[in-house]
């Protein structure tokens, strides 16, 4: 579940074009205000997209990422930065609901407490329904300044068409199988065996 992250994120090594395309955006000034993570379940696309909220919000990124030392992310770390919002189904599996959405566009239209990005993820977009879709359009279309909106998306036909054409879409495809064997072999302590078979029962994901 996002809001139980209480940790600074980096993005994982499979992740690292479509992290440094973001941020020569953010050198250059043209980050959108709306961004579509997509692609099959399992390739880190809300942790990638927290990892990119938890650095727009650091005062002091240090290599492309959160710092993880300042105030606003102890305040991340805490759960209570009053400008990152974390948007799921209240329950696995469930719709997000319309009164779930009225509070993003809410807060996306309110000033920011420090003076920088105020930022939104979604995940997965398609848990929406259409009246819950709908409510966010307006924010969609006339965001405030430096406000970021991050949707996750599974399964993106399952987003309504006027959502998807207002957010530009990054493609997260299935990782290389040799760096997802050397990621998952550095978390299983080197067991090629036991990674070998975790990643075919996932398929590759």
């Amino acid at each position: 579940m996002l809001a139980e992250i209480n940790q600074i994120l980096t993005p994982y090594p499979w992740q690292q074009k479509q992290w440094l395309d973001l941020q020569a955006r953010i050198e250059r000034g043209n980050l959108p205000h709306a961004l579509m993570l997509r692609g099959a379940p399992g390739t880190g696309k809300a942790h990638f997209a927290v990892a990119l909220a938890q650095m727009l919000l650091c005062d002091k990124p240090v290599a492309q990422a959160a710092c993880g030392r300042c105030k606003p992310c102890l305040l991340i770390k805490a759960g209570s930065h009053p400008d990152l919002l974390l948007m799921e189904p209240e329950d696995a599996g469930k719709a997000i609901k319309v009164d779930q959405v009225r509070s993003v566009v809410e807060f996306v239209s309110r000033t920011s407490q420090y003076s920088g990005y105020r930022v939104a993820v979604i995940s997965p977009a398609e848990a929406m329904n259409v009246n819950a879709s709908n409510a966010l359009l307006k924010s969609l279309e006339e965001p405030g300044a430096k406000t970021l909106l991050i949707l996750v998306s599974h399964q993106v036909s399952g987003v309504l068409p006027t959502i998807r054409s207002r957010c530009q879409v990054m493609e997260f495809p299935l990782p290389p199988r040799d760096e997802a064997l050397s990621w998952l072999q550095g978390c299983l302590g080197d067991d090629a065996g036991k990674a070998e078979r975790l990643l075919n029962v996932a398929g590759g994901a």
